[in-house]
């Protein structure tokens, strides 16, 4: 390949796209040079193969599998055979992979060059476009609209919802692009409105908007509190911004904690300890219940009020309720206490109720602030 092609829009695609074995196989071996040897026994192993028939069949079927490069603009087309060929030698299994592959695998040529070795290797199945996607943008910043992630990530329509997107693709391709791409990349939303309920019509990329120590820090942060999190993107920029603020010590402190002692909706719980510096009281009373509607849920929070609260009118919680969504949480402050109440349609919703600091007069007419009782 001349370097002449590095310079038009080359398109990496697979025949058929690679199965998690094949991948890890291809950053399991570290290929340096075309020609790899390894004991049998240790290659099926790894692939967790019983038999020496499983994996000459595997290999087989990986044979049939190979690269296409192209561009429409120069009308350049190639077809790279990923696995040229393989045999086994007494205890021993070498496999042989074509001149262009290998050489992917050297710093500085121009497969290499090409990312060639990155789309061998990444974790996720889709990684590689985003990737190529992203590094053949010639801005900092990448705006990409619904419908082509969509493409991009071969997303069905049994993905309806842009949280299960997320959670499911968006946010370990990010990861995988990191971690294996050198591709640190931060993202937002780009919605029709500033509503919660507003249309995503697409996601902005950043690249290298933070320094890869801190993405690492981050992403382990996220990976510890993932399954509790609602909103990746908002709790990722909330995660970054404490950094920055207050360092790392602080940031994985406060988040232990938040894990061992929150209730109730965890995004809220965790921004509270991170942006406001301030420690989090813990609620004297939590009520954890099912509600088949939300007038049951209003009825429960009435019957609370009335008991913990000298003032329970004062608790202006009505509509506050109603609007609630599935997942939401909101915050009614009185006189003597403030509830929070957290919602969940098919889970446990949570009534935490906190005392509050009362505002009086002393006898020189100033205010001050005493516990409620």
């Amino acid at each position: 390949m001349s370097f002449d092609i590095l310079q038009k829009d080359i398109q990496v695609e697979f025949s058929k796209h690679l199965n998690r074995k094949e991948r890890n196989l291809i950053k399991f071996l570290s290929i340096k040079d075309k020609n790899v040897t390894l004991p049998f026994k240790e290659f099926l192993k790894y692939l967790d193969f019983e038999t020496q028939e499983e994996g000459i069949k595997f290999l087989n079927l990986f044979m049939n599998k190979y690269i296409i490069l192209s561009s429409n603009n120069s009308k350049y087309l190639a077809y790279l055979n990923i696995l040229q060929s393989f045999y086994i030698s007494g205890d021993d299994i070498t496999l042989i992979f074509p001149d262009e592959i290998a050489s992917s695998f050297k710093k500085g040529t121009n497969y290499e060059k090409l990312g060639v070795n990155r789309v061998l290797t990444f974790r996720e199945k889709f990684s590689y476009r985003l990737y190529q996607y992203v590094k053949r943008a010639p801005e900092d910043s990448v705006y990409i609209p619904m419908e082509i992630l969509r493409s991009l990530l071969e997303i069905k329509e049994s993905y309806k919802r842009y949280y299960d997107i997320e959670k499911n693709l968006l946010i370990p391709v990010l990861k995988d692009l990191e971690d294996n791409g050198d591709l640190p990349l931060l993202y937002t939303k780009n919605k029709s409105g500033d509503y919660k309920s507003a249309k995503i019509l697409g996601i902005t990329l950043e690249k290298q908007i933070v320094e890869n120590s801190n993405t690492i820090i981050i992403n382990d942060i996220m990976t510890k509190i993932g399954k509790e999190v609602k909103n990746f993107t908002e709790i990722y920029s909330i995660i970054l911004k404490a950094l920055a603020e207050h360092g790392e010590e602080y940031v994985r402190t406060n988040t232990e904690y938040a894990l061992k002692n929150f209730t109730g909706n965890f995004d809220i719980f965790l921004e509270q300890l991170l942006l406001k510096n301030t420690p989090v009281e813990k609620a004297y009373l939590t009520v954890k219940k099912k509600f088949k509607t939300l007038f049951e849920l209003h009825m429960e929070v009435m019957k609370v009020a009335q008991k913990e609260s000298q003032y329970p009118s004062n608790l202006k919680f009505l509509i506050k309720i109603y609007s609630l969504k599935d997942g939401e949480s909101t915050v009614c402050d009185g006189k003597d206490i403030s509830m929070k109440i957290s919602y969940n349609k098919n889970d446990f919703s949570y009534i935490e109720v906190f005392r509050q600091k009362i505002k009086e007069e002393n006898p020189n007419g100033e205010k001050y602030k005493k516990e409620a009782d």
